[in-house]
């Protein structure tokens, strides 16, 4: 590798880590855009990112320190038995009782350190590996949120600035994914149509911070054909971000921004809400679910991506000044058909 992808490569690690200045993460994020070569060392990276955050989350295994001693043992063992076999062998079986138990005493310290350095192993390196495989899933997400991003501003470069919309039905609510027939509606139909009409693909919609197993079987259900013959998303495990509630056809370039987000990890108040199976929502907004990040990175934060495109971490759901994106202000009582009260008043929804 030369210096010059030496650098490059460099630079994409220090923007991942997140180990950048603000300015040399937007020079990165121009770079993105303009660089072939950088876009292909990003993907190879963020597929290495992926390969470490499909690690399952498991426990260090029961007993290992009671394994370790009795492996240790074992194996000195037979090293003890081979080394008196030779010892026999040629005449020189010559141990008293103090030799044989410094000899046990030794072994058995040798063993102990063993486990224990195992054990500390374990202890110290998983969270480390823990917080790796959050922050390879987060910039994984993040990356995923850029192609979204990248597929609205074409869609509005191809329709006049205007975001990707379908006409709301009189009276309908929209919290409704998964229905496909004309007296529905959901806020996701509008995102949907990226995918109808080829602009993103809709594996980039199933977050890699969201239940991997379960993100595997959704995809092997997306027959290409079959999308394009939808009108939704075919339920709210499809789709794991939550974007801009868009009453009537608002423009793009309007909400375009660093400082207002278009779309975010998924809002934890609806995510136990099927459509299919519940036709009323009565959600009541207690204290906990005014507090709850989104749940698809275990609740340290989400993604926000921007009307600019850029997409950043948060460890709160407060954006511009003090706006909650999974709620509209002082409302506390959801059926499904609220809407904001201000143009300033951000819900991210379903």
């Amino acid at each position: 590798m030369g210096k010059m992808d030496t650098d490059k490569l460099q630079r994409l690690l220090d923007y991942h880590l997140q180990q950048d200045e603000p300015a040399r993460r937007l020079e990165t994020q121009r770079l993105l855009a303009e660089d072939a070569e950088l876009q292909e060392l990003d993907q190879i990276l963020v597929r290495s990112f992926e390969a470490l955050g499909s690690l399952g989350e498991e426990e260090p295994p029961a007993g290992l320190t009671d394994r370790t001693l009795q492996k240790v043992a074992q194996h000195r063992q037979v090293q003890q038995l081979a080394k008196s076999a030779a010892d026999v062998a040629s005449g020189g079986l010559k141990r008293d009782r103090t030799s044989r138990a410094r000899w046990v005493l030794s072994n058995l310290r040798d063993a102990i350190a063993v486990a224990a350095c195992l054990t500390l192993v374990f202890l110290f390196m998983r969270p480390g590996l823990q917080k790796a495989r959050h922050m390879s899933q987060e910039q994984a997400c993040a990356n995923q949120f850029r192609s979204i991003g990248y597929g609205l501003s074409q869609y509005a470069h191809d329709y006049r600035g205007r975001m990707p919309y379908v006409l709301r039905p009189q009276g309908a609510k929209w919290l409704g994914v998964g229905k496909q027939d004309d007296q529905h509606y959901s806020n996701t139909r509008n995102t949907y149509l990226l995918v109808k009409m080829g602009y993103v693909s809709v594996d980039k919609f199933l977050c890699p911070g969201a239940d991997a197993k379960k993100n595997v079987k959704l995809r092997v259900k997306m027959n290409p054909q079959t999308l394009k013959t939808l009108q939704d998303f075919t339920d709210q495990h499809q789709v794991n971000y939550s974007f801009f509630l868009i009453l009537n056809n608002q423009s793009f370039f309007a909400k375009q921004s660093e400082n207002i987000p278009i779309g975010s990890d998924q809002n934890p108040l609806f995510v136990d809400y099927d459509s299919h199976k519940q036709t009323i929502l009565d959600l009541s907004v207690n204290q906990e679910l005014q507090s709850q990040n989104s749940p698809n990175h275990g609740g340290r934060g989400q993604n926000l991506l921007y009307g600019d495109g850029h997409v950043r971490f948060s460890t709160t759901r407060l954006v511009g000044l003090n706006d909650d994106i999974f709620t509209l202000n002082d409302v506390l009582q959801y059926d499904g058909d609220e809407q904001p009260s201000t143009e300033s008043d951000i819900l991210h929804a379903p």
